[in-house]
């Protein structure tokens, strides 16, 4: 029952990051004036089902087809999908626009490693030839560690271009 609650929450912000990021790529103006309401509206489910699907997948991270290297793997995926979602919810609740960004990109990254995840257990296995367990305990963690790495490029990338001026 819990892996059923953990796939129908995650499906939700899985769904819903690709649309409000390009919202995001709206003009201000655009963004604010016709968009915003959705865009709130949007962002709460979004935050409604990575925080239900974290904690039930936190909760199943101990059961892990893998043993200890996946509970592992999968518990750090959870605890730092819980974090960066609230995070960027506490931010944007403060006004933080800019940081805001920042950590729902990493959390996006977070919730994408369902995606990622599965398209590498694939390739390891089919293409590779390793054997289910190993597989797995790898992508418990190639899952969404690289997806991080590319969120912290993106992050910088907007440092350089977005980022607020100091005076």
């Amino acid at each position: 029952m819990g892996l059923y609650i953990h796939a129908f929450a995650i499906m939700f912000p899985l769904i819903i990051g690709p649309v409000q990021f390009f919202l995001r790529r709206l003009t201000p103006e655009a963004r604010r004036a016709k968009y915003l309401p959705l865009h709130r509206w949007l962002g709460r489910i979004y935050v409604t089902g990575a925080l239900i699907g974290g904690l039930v997948g936190l909760y199943l991270a101990i059961f892990a087809f893998g043993g200890f290297v996946s509970a592992l793997g999968f518990g750090f995926l959870a605890v730092l999908m819980i974090t960066s979602t609230s995070i960027a919810y506490i931010r944007i609740r403060e006004g933080n626009e800019f940081s805001h960004k920042e950590w729902m990109t990493r959390s996006y990254a977070l919730i994408f490693a369902a995606v990622t995840l599965r398209l590498l257990l694939g390739i390891f296995q089919g293409a590779f030839g390793i054997e289910a367990m190993p597989a797995y305990q790898a992508t418990a963690w190639f899952s969404w560690v690289p997806n991080l790495i590319v969120a912290e490029i993106i992050n910088i990338r907007r440092r350089q271009t977005e980022a607020p001026v100091s005076v």
